[in-house]
């Protein structure tokens, strides 16, 4: 219970400040298709179906998450900083345009934002009270693009939410094999794999108003059919 309400009111406002709850899912999806792909694949990738050649596969399978997670953190980075210039060229486009084209370029820009949500008397409003701000600035006025202390932050937590998932799914595959033997650890694998995909299909239904069960069941089946194309383009 302590671990949950520390999270509820310190953890996850920590990690929303470097890093977006809408891609959290995202990351974590990818990471667990990945490895699931992987997993059920293991019969056409080992020559020796022993204890030895799984070790091997799970080290293969760890490092290419791990080169993947790297890579998601880079382009974290990578699309940070961009996103920081576009801004600043945006608002000179802006500055150097007609009215009429300057408030538009500003509307597409806070498309699919709170603004969406509110009356057009309103978002007029908004609209006009942001060019009137734009106008204002002056080139001196706008920071060259830099990455920051956030950005940083927030890449290390993207290299984590897509890390860790694969990395606790292989280290449970790799106890089943141990304990069992390999065509049950894939089979409990699959469903624990599943079952993580249909929590985050749920929580996606929760924030979109949709309806979770179903949204849930969609995310799973999609990860199952990914799983089944990649095990037959495999074969």
């Amino acid at each position: 219970m302590k671990l949950i309400d520390y999270w509820k009111n310190k953890g996850k406002k920590y990690l929303v400040q470097y890093f977006e709850p809408t891609d959290w899912p995202w990351e974590i999806i990818t990471s667990v298709v990945l490895v699931l792909l992987f997993i059920n694949n293991i019969h056409y990738v080992l020559k020796e179906e022993n204890l030895r050649g799984i070790i091997q596969f799970f080290e293969v399978v760890i490092f290419v998450s791990l080169f993947w997670s790297v890579v998601e953190g880079l382009m974290f980075l990578f699309t940070s900083f961009l996103e920081k210039g576009r801004y600043n060229k945006m608002i000179l486009k802006i500055k150097s345009s007609e009215e009429e084209i300057g408030k538009k370029l500003i509307k597409n820009n806070l498309e699919q934002s709170v603004i969406d949500v509110l009356d057009e008397p309103t978002k007029k409003y908004v609209i006009d009270s942001v060019f009137k701000r734009i106008l204002l600035l002056t080139f001196k006025s706008l920071e060259k693009p830099k990455l920051t202390k956030k950005d940083i932050i927030g890449s290390l937590i993207c290299f984590l939410f897509s890390f860790f998932p694969s990395f606790l799914i292989m280290i449970l595959f790799l106890l089943l094999v141990v304990v069992f033997n390999l065509n049950i650890a894939i089979l409990i694998t699959n469903i624990a794999g599943l079952i993580i995909l249909f929590g985050f299909g749920y929580k996606l239904g929760s924030c979109t108003n949709r309806n979770k069960l179903l949204t849930g069941v969609l995310v799973a089946l999609v990860g199952i059919v990914i799983i089944i194309l990649g095990v037959i383009l495999n074969a």
